[in-house]
């Protein structure tokens, strides 16, 4: 028999799955991702904070709104910041589905905290952020990237920067080393399972 005759079970489990082996729950990512990245002008919160305040405030509930949420606003904005050419407008109709509470006057002058080095956006131009401050990390822009959309680009990579460092933290494995405690059963309940928890539920 060859390698692809042979048999291969495939186990499919939720995001609950993992928990008991310590992996971090949403709530718990969501409060990192709030803690995490730049902050607005006047350094009173975070980005990520300001952009949860702002959703609450125009009608969001806190229990609709995690990281995912939030990268997701990030994810859009990129692509609405993407549509200028270095400040040239290109399409106000390209994203109807972003949330219209993100475009009062006072959003950008909080929210796009960063300056250009140098004070022109060309070819490898880099960032300050916050404004005026060189920041140790700043990538050097090689796709003309209008610089409202390399802010948050960086924002982004910080906040998948930091959940990956917490998931490593439960979840790091290699031949010489790992985290994972093994040998550890997972207790399962099969009574208070639902289909949002259905991870948790012993297979047949």
């Amino acid at each position: 028999m060859n390698n692809m005759e042979k048999e291969r079970c495939v186990f499919l489990f939720g995001a609950g799955a993992t928990l008991q082996w310590g992996s971090p729950p949403t709530p718990e990512l969501t409060k990192l991702i709030l803690e995490s990245g730049f902050k607005i002008t006047g350094n009173k919160k975070t980005i990520t904070q300001f952009i949860y305040d702002t959703l609450l405030a125009n009608g969001f509930k806190s229990s609709d709104v995690n990281f995912e949420t939030i990268i997701n606003v990030i994810e859009e904005l990129i692509v609405y910041y993407g549509q200028f050419n270095y400040g040239e407008y290109q399409d106000e109709k390209k994203l109807p589905s972003l949330m219209r509470c993100f475009f009062k006057p006072s959003f950008e002058k909080k929210l796009l905290n960063f300056s250009i080095k140098g004070g022109v956006a060309k070819h490898n131009y880099k960032l300050q952020i916050p404004a005026n401050i060189d920041y140790d990390y700043a990538h050097s822009s090689q796709q003309n990237e209008p610089p409202a959309q390399f802010f948050l680009q960086h924002l982004l990579e910080v906040l998948l920067t930091n959940i990956s460092a917490r998931i490593a933290d439960y979840a790091y494995h290699t031949i010489g080393y790992s985290a994972i405690v093994q040998g550890v059963e997972i207790k399962l309940d099969r009574k208070n399972s639902n289909p949002r928890s259905r991870a948790e539920m012993p297979l047949p």
